[in-house]
C-alpha cells in the first residue's frame, strides 16, 4: 500500500514533536502548524480564525489562536 505525500508529510511533523500528538485537520486548539504551498491562503485562513503567525520555515508556518 502506498503512503501518499501528506500522510509521510504528518507522520514525519509527528515524530519529529514526539511525544505531542497532532490532531490532523482540528482548528480547535491553540497552537497550529500550517504546511502549505501558497503562504498567502495560509494567512487567509489564519485570519479567518483569528490566529497569528509564530514561526516560518520553508512553508511551515506554527500559528497561535488569539481566541483560545
Amino acid at each position: 500500500m502506498a503512503i501518499d505525500r501528506n500522510t509521510a508529510q504528518f507522520s514525519q511533523a509527528q515524530f519529529a514533536l514526539a511525544p505531542v500528538i497532532l490532531d490532523l485537520n482540528n482548528l480547535n486548539h491553540r497552537f497550529l502548524i500550517f504546511d502549505c504551498d501558497d503562504e498567502r491562503r495560509a494567512f487567509a485562513a489564519m485570519q479567518q480564525i483569528h490566529a497569528k503567525p509564530l514561526k516560518r520555515n520553508m512553508g511551515i508556518i506554527l500559528a497561535e489562536r488569539e481566541d483560545l
